[in-house]
């Protein structure tokens, strides 16, 4: 799959993981493979939170499958800790919750640290969800 952000991603690559994109550091475009089943339904009633968590910031995961699923290209990986996930490619890109997400490159190693100190801020309930939204769309833009 050749993604806007100009890499070809192949089942085999390794890929790193940026940081996630909600308040609280969760990843909101990568989610658990069970979310597309039947199960989730019985796991939402147990309050299981399909997204990525906090921890997995610059983790480098090795693409598994490929594939079209509703209209969005996802990848999957696996996590010795947590199981199979799902990758919305685009969607991972455009919040920099896969790393490659600037005009051709990575985070800065700068850019990547603040990112995980506004999440944190934003869950110690520092500033609000808002504010954190706001801050990391000016990072992510380069203002």
């Amino acid at each position: 799959y050749r993604a806007s952000n100009g890499i070809n991603y192949v089942v085999g690559d390794t890929v790193t993981l940026g940081v996630g994109s909600l308040c609280e550091g969760s990843f909101a475009y990568i989610n658990s493979s069970i979310s597309t089943t039947l199960l989730m339904a019985f796991a939402d009633a147990e309050g299981f939170d399909p997204h990525l968590p906090p921890g997995y910031e610059g983790v480098q995961v090795v693409i598994r499958k490929i594939k079209l699923l509703d209209s969005i290209y996802v990848f999957t990986f696996m996590s010795e800790d947590d199981g199979g996930y799902m990758v919305e490619i685009e969607d991972a890109i455009k919040n920099c919750e896969l790393a490659y997400c600037q005009p051709e490159s990575f985070l800065t190693q700068q850019q990547f640290e603040k990112l995980v100190l506004l999440s944190k801020a934003c869950a110690d309930g520092k500033i609000t969800e808002e504010r954190f939204n706001a801050l990391r769309l000016e990072m992510i833009a380069g203002e």
